[in-house]
């Protein structure tokens, strides 16, 4: 309970550490985020191609995120310790797992670019503790892709999610539902680029594996992994209703939504 607080806490101390960032910190910040709201407005008036648009966003986005890190050590500092020193009774990572635990809610009220930094702030002591070749790194960086794609820092995310995807193939094996959902985060990558042949290669492929994973997981009986790997399935899903919708085949992409929604009744969970 006092982990979930710990950002509210230091609510107050993000006013006064923003205020006394550097001129030249502050005026990057400024500069970038104006960037970015100009490629926004020109994706919502159609003046730029898709791809072309996303490409002026992802520079602007980027440029903003590193302004926005800027800013931030002296209260990353402040609330981490207090965090650490909670946590000084428990394993070294422990303090970490906190943090995640944080970014991924972040992360479920939409609000990406506070859940990147989180991920990232947390990643150096997931390495220390797991392995830089560990599942729990791997679902870091997924994470932490993910972020990066619905901000549209294509390049931030490319580097997370194919680590992401190298840990989990090596220990896992091609056949891991995890690893179908890193997949379909990569494949929507690719649909944003541009690439809708090889994204919906990687979208049927994703979508074989969570198909075999749920028949065994049925003939095993297993309701808590079926149960699991039906969020991962929903997911894959609904990445690819947005690709196939946004290549104008509007009837497959109202097939695959319906069956979210479907998955999303029967076993009570939110997509």
């Amino acid at each position: 309970g006092a982990s979930a607080t710990m950002p509210l806490g230091a609510a107050a101390a993000l006013a006064d550490a923003t205020a006394a960032a550097t001129a030249d910190a502050a005026a990057a910040a400024a500069a970038a985020a104006g960037d970015a709201a100009e490629a926004a407005g020109a994706v919502r008036a159609g003046k730029l191609p898709h791809v072309a648009a996303a490409t002026v966003a992802e520079g602007a986005l980027s440029g903003l995120l590193d302004a926005q890190a800027g800013v931030a050590p002296a209260l990353d500092a402040q609330w981490q310790k207090g965090l650490r020193a909670m946590c000084a009774d428990e394993a070294a990572v422990r303090w970490a797992d906190h943090v995640v635990m944080i970014a991924s809610l972040e992360q479920l009220h939409h609000h990406w670019a506070e859940a990147a930094h989180l991920f990232a702030l947390a990643q150096p002591a997931y390495v220390d503790a797991h392995g830089d070749e560990s599942l729990e790194l791997a679902e870091l960086m997924n994470s932490r892709g993910e972020c990066y794609l619905e901000l549209g820092c294509r390049g931030r995310a490319r580097v997370c999610l194919d680590q992401a995807h190298a840990i989990v193939l090596e220990t896992n094996g091609a056949d891991d539902p995890s690893l179908a959902s890193i997949t379909a985060n990569r494949s929507k990558l690719l649909s944003e680029e541009g690439d809708e042949a090889a994204a919906r290669e990687g979208f049927d492929e994703a979508l074989k594996v969570m198909r075999l994973c749920v028949d065994k997981l049925r003939r095993d009986a297993d309701t808590n992994g079926l149960v699991m790997c039906q969020v991962l399935h929903a997911r894959v899903l609904k990445l690819y209703s947005e690709h196939e919708r946004l290549c104008g085949n509007d009837g497959a992409a109202d097939a695959m939504a319906a069956e979210v929604k479907r998955l999303e009744m029967s076993y009570c969970f939110l997509a």
